[in-house]
């Protein structure tokens, strides 16, 4: 497991999700 990309892809599905709430 790539401990390295995990945080990247967590960090982008978590930002879409914040930027869907706003209505981006």
């Amino acid at each position: 497991v790539n401990h390295s990309f995990m945080p990247i892809f967590i960090s982008v599905i978590t930002r879409m999700d914040f930027l869907n709430k706003w209505g981006v």
